[in-house]
């Protein structure tokens, strides 16, 4: 079952994230190879990179409306005079750290899970595994099939349906109405098809369903595709 990314999108959650990445690192870094030179420069750099969100990119973000503010009032405004706005001054703030913070993070988070010493406690522990992804109900998550036949070939739509972590493949049938009834086609693993086979001589072009879920059938005798879902095979 797929995990979702265990590194958080809302700011705030980042710093939480960071923090604990940086506090924990020094007791399993030696766990899972990481140098102690690598663990010290690590948590300078996760430090750094809270610190500018939590902090530094907060407050001037608060300064600049301000700002905006007090000209608006200058430029304007009405009453008494106005005061220039208090800046923020940041006393000793961490070392700024070299660009590139997150992406040799997940390097090394990438690293520590292929180590010897890894465990599931450990990733637990850095919150670098993310939650279980719950995925379709593979017994009865059906494709939506749209057939339109191009001159001497039949044009087969589908797609994930929203479903593309946890699926790996769409096996479509096709009753060509000879008499045989559905029949296997192909198990395609890249949304689209084109069946190149020849439609039978009373299949009329407009007549083609154009959304034809999974085990439907046309009211009327032409030729048909159908198709299901696999997967479960993605990680």
């Amino acid at each position: 079952m797929p995990n979702q990314p265990y590194y958080p999108r809302p700011e705030p959650d980042q710093v939480v994230w960071l923090q604990n990445y940086a506090n924990k690192l020094p007791q399993h870094g030696p766990a899972v190879g990481i140098p102690a030179a690598e663990i010290t420069k690590t948590v300078e750099e996760l430090t750094s990179l809270a610190y500018v969100l939590g902090t530094w990119n907060r407050a001037v973000q608060n300064d600049a409306q301000q700002a905006t503010a007090f000209k608006k009032a200058l430029a304007t405004g009405t009453g008494p005079l106005v005061a220039y706005p208090v800046t923020t001054t940041f006393p000793n703030p961490p070392p700024v750290a070299a660009p590139g913070v997150l992406t040799r993070l997940f390097n090394q988070v990438a690293r520590i899970k292929l180590a010897l010493g890894y465990t599931d406690a450990i990733g637990q522990s850095l919150n670098i595994i993310g939650a279980a992804q719950s995925g379709p109900d593979l017994d009865t998550v059906q494709p939506v099939l749209t057939a339109l036949q191009s001159g001497g070939t039949v044009k087969i739509g589908w797609g994930w349906g929203g479903h593309s972590a946890s699926l790996d493949a769409c096996e479509i049938e096709v009753d060509r109405a000879d008499g045989k009834g559905s029949v296997f086609l192909t198990i395609d693993t890249t949304p689209n098809y084109e069946d190149t086979a020849a439609p039978p001589r009373h299949a009329r072009s407009l007549d083609l369903p154009r959304h034809l879920p999974c085990g439907g059938r046309p009211r009327w005798p032409v030729e048909q595709h159908r198709g299901r879902h696999g997967g479960g095979l993605k990680k």
